[in-house]
């Protein structure tokens, strides 16, 4: 558990949130991963695409921070998938405790299997999203949109990798980014996509972050950094 530089993980402070990911690698396996470059670099474990338990100890630890620290943006599985096809319902329910237990924090999910959250039971606390790259992907937001339960939801659509024409509706966030590394320059979304995205947004009133990288293209994006679940502690 750490402190993150990923920009929409904000403490109700404003400062930065953390990650906590119990579990490193993914068989998802998606080419822009930043994951797994980091991976590459640090070598955490041999395969990315064989995801392993970071061990009793790591667990431990992160538990005693969770009970005692103040309320904190704690997100759930940055270097995995959670909620993959791969994952035990029983290993996703141990973390799940945590959430209800614990709920002056909030805590985010990210996955590309949601179609996995209807078999489990949230708290308040907990905010479920779903990664959605381009128009292939948009059953993801039908998927979100349908979840019968009491939770916020959320689409990251990062890297924007072509143009979504899609209703946002009973979306409650959508977070905008661009392709990083190596594959940055094959891949710079067109300035219309990202209008396409904010006019959808505007129709229900869904707040929307635009990330650092691609106010670097377009600076006349910044009005658009909502963090929707601060409004919520503030309240």
């Amino acid at each position: 558990m750490q402190k993150t530089k990923i920009e929409w993980v904000r403490n109700p402070d404003g400062k930065q949130g953390i990650v906590f990911n119990p579990i490193i690698g993914c068989k998802n396996n998606c080419y822009y991963c930043y994951g797994k470059e980091l991976n590459r670099r640090f070598k955490w474990i041999k395969d990315w695409t064989k995801p392993e338990n970071c061990g009793e100890d790591y667990y431990t630890k992160s538990i005693c921070q969770i009970y005692t620290i103040r309320p904190k943006t704690i997100f759930i599985g940055s270097m995995t998938d959670l909620f993959g096809k791969w994952i035990e319902k029983e290993v996703i329910e141990h973390y799940l405790i945590w959430t209800k237990e614990n709920p002056q924090h909030t805590f985010l999910f990210l996955t590309k299997d949601p179609e996995r959250y209807a078999n489990f039971k949230f708290s308040r606390n907990c905010w479920l999203g779903a990664t959605v790259n381009c128009q292939k992907d948009v059953w993801r937001i039908d998927t979100m949109r349908d979840i019968e339960n009491h939770n916020k939801v959320f689409l990251s659509i990062e890297p924007l990798l072509g143009k979504i024409n899609y209703s946002l509706r009973k979306i409650n966030w959508v977070i905008v980014g661009i392709m990083t590394g190596k594959y940055a320059k094959q891949y710079i979304p067109q300035k219309e996509w990202v209008d396409k995205i904010i006019e959808q947004a505007g129709e229900y009133d869904v707040p929307v972050f635009v990330k650092d990288n691609l106010l670097k293209l377009y600076p006349q994006y910044g009005e658009y950094r909502d963090i929707p679940y601060l409004w919520e502690k503030k309240q």
